[in-house]
């Protein structure tokens, strides 16, 4: 996902793009997928055009975020 972003991020869209996932697949009972689906959809009618990542109740600009492999979430760069 953080791929993704920058990808786009670089591409200067003007649009808003909320990229958004789970850490906990979709069809398990304990997922996370619809809180952050219901989140993602939340954010894009307040964010500006960009490219954004939505996981766990935050939202991340495509320039800051990485992948915490030690936690298991994504959190800023510079955390």
């Amino acid at each position: 996902m953080e791929d993704t972003a920058v990808y786009l991020g670089n591409k200067g869209l003007k649009k808003t793009v909320v990229l958004v996932g789970s850490f906990i697949l979709g069809n398990s009972k304990n997922t996370d997928a619809p809180f952050n689906l219901g989140y993602a959809i939340c954010a894009l009618q307040f964010l500006k055009p960009g490219v954004y990542v939505a996981m766990n109740g935050r939202i991340f600009h495509w320039s800051n975020v990485t992948k915490n492999l030690e936690f298991n979430r994504f959190a800023p760069k510079n955390e």
